[in-house]
C-alpha cells in the first residue's frame, strides 16, 4: 500500500514538472518571437530613416571599396546605390579639397569609433555639376558587424551658395561704407557688449589700439548736453520701434565737436524684447555747420539788409517829389549814400564770412580723406 501511494506521489510530481517545463518552453518562444518582432521593426524604422532621410550613409571597407550606400545617395550625387558600389568615391571628389579630405580620413582611422568631422568638400555629381558635402565619417572596422569606415554625408551646397551670396553682398556694403567713411557698429543688449569697425574709430578720433570699446566708453564721448536724448532714443526703446534714427554732437580727445548722424536697427527676440541693435554713425560736421551758415546769410540778408534797401527805396521816392529844393536834395543824397555804404559793409562782410567758411569746410574735407 506504501508503495503504491510512494509511486502515485512520484507521478503526480513528474507531471507537474512536465507541465511547468512546457509552459516556461512556450514562455520563452513567446518572449523570442516579441523580441524578433521587435528588432524586426526597428531594423525597418533604421531602414526608413536611412534610405528616406535628408542624409545619406556609405560604408567603405579597410581595401577602399565601397560595400554599401544608401538610397538616399541618388539625392544627393544621382547615382543610384548600386551605380555607387562600382564607382571609385574617391574620384569624385574636386581635386582642391583631395588632401583636406584625406587628412579628415586620416583623424578618422586612427581614433576608432569615434565619429570626426570630415572637410567640406565638393564632390562631383552624375550630371557634372559640383555639390557641396558635409561628412561625418567614424572608423567602425573594428565592428564585424559593419567592418569599414561610416561616411555620413549631407549637401549643403544651397547652404553654401547663401553663404557665398552673403558674404559678396556683406563686401559691396563694407565697400561702400568705406567709401562714404560711414562708421558701422553692433550692440548687444543682453551681454551690454558693443563692437565697432575700423571706421568708427576714425569718427570719434580715437586709436583701435588704446580705445577700449564699451557702452560706457562711447557715451564718455558723446557731448554732455545730448545725453539724455541718448537715454530717451537708445535705453528706453519703445516696444513699436524698430529703427532709431538721431543726431548728437560728440568730442574729439583735442576737445573739437563733431555733429554725428546715426541710423540704428533694432532686433527682437520671440517675446518682443529688444536684444541687439545693429548701426551707422556718419560724421554729417561739415554738412551740419555748411547749413547753419547758409540759415545765418538768409536770416543777415533778410533782416541786416532790410534797413539799408528800405531807406534807399523810401529816400528814391522823395526824389521823385516836386518843388524839392538843392538843400533837401543835397539831404536826400546823404542819407542815399550812407545806406549805400552801409549795404556795402554788409555785402563785404557776407562775402568774407563766406569764403572763411568755404575754406574751413575745405580744410575739414581734406583731413578727414
Amino acid at each position: 500500500m506504501e508503495n503504491t501511494l510512494l509511486y502515485v506521489f512520484i507521478v503526480v510530481v513528474v507531471a507537474c514538472l512536465v507541465v511547468i517545463w512546457r509552459m516556461r518552453v512556450s514562455l520563452i518562444r513567446q518572449q523570442k518571437l516579441t523580441t524578433s518582432y521587435q528588432l524586426k521593426q526597428n531594423e525597418k524604422r533604421f531602414e526608413s530613416l536611412v534610405e528616406n532621410g535628408a542624409d545619406s550613409v556609405i560604408i567603405i571597407s579597410p581595401e577602399a571599396k565601397t560595400i554599401y550606400a544608401s538610397s538616399s545617395i541618388k539625392n544627393i550625387l544621382g547615382y543610384t546605390p548600386e551605380e555607387v558600389l562600382n564607382l571609385d568615391i574617391w574620384s569624385l571628389v574636386h581635386p582642391d579639397d583631395q588632401a583636406r579630405a584625406g587628412k579628415a580620413i586620416t583623424d578618422c582611422m586612427l581614433n576608432p569609433g569615434i565619429p570626426i568631422q570630415g572637410h567640406i568638400s565638393r564632390i562631383r555629381h552624375k550630371d557634372g555639376s559640383w555639390r557641396w558635402i558635409e561628412p561625418v565619417i567614424t572608423n567602425l572596422i573594428h565592428d564585424p558587424a559593419i567592418n569599414g569606415i561610416v561616411d555620413n554625408i549631407r549637401d549643403i551646397t544651397d547652404r553654401v551658395k547663401a553663404e557665398e551670396e552673403l558674404k559678396i553682398t556683406n563686401d559691396r556694403f563694407l565697400l561702400a561704407a568705406r567709401g562714404s567713411k560711414l562708421g558701422i557698429w553692433d550692440r548687444d543688449l543682453i551681454n551690454n557688449t558693443l563692437i565697432w569697425d575700423d571706421t568708427m574709430y576714425k569718427v570719434y578720433g580715437v586709436s583701435n589700439l588704446t580705445f577700449e570699446v564699451s557702452h560706457e566708453s562711447w557715451i564718455s564721448l558723446v557731448h554732455p548736453e545730448d545725453h539724455q536724448m541718448i537715454v530717451n532714443n537708445i535705453e528706453n526703446i519703445k516696444p513699436t520701434v524698430n529703427e532709431v534714427d538721431m543726431e548728437y554732437r560728440i568730442i574729439h580727445p583735442d576737445s573739437t565737436v563733431r555733429y554725428i548722424r546715426s541710423l540704428s536697427l533694432v532686433q527682437r527676440d520671440e517675446t518682443g524684447k529688444a536684444i541687439r541693435l545693429v548701426g551707422t554713425n556718419l560724421d554729417i560736421t561739415n554738412n551740419r555747420e555748411y547749413q547753419l551758415t547758409l540759415e545765418q546769410i538768409l536770416f543777415d540778408i533778410s533782416h541786416i539788409i532790410r534797413k539799408p534797401v528800405t531807406n534807399i527805396m523810401g529816400l528814391s521816392n522823395l526824389i521823385d517829389m516836386e518843388n524839392m529844393d538843392e538843400a533837401t536834395l543835397k539831404q536826400l543824397a546823404v542819407h542815399m549814400k550812407s545806406s549805400v555804404k552801409e549795404l556795402n559793409d554788409f555785402t563785404i562782410q557776407l562775402t568774407h564770412t563766406y569764403i572763411s567758411k568755404k575754406v574751413s569746410f575745405e580744410q575739414v574735407s581734406k583731413k578727414g580723406k
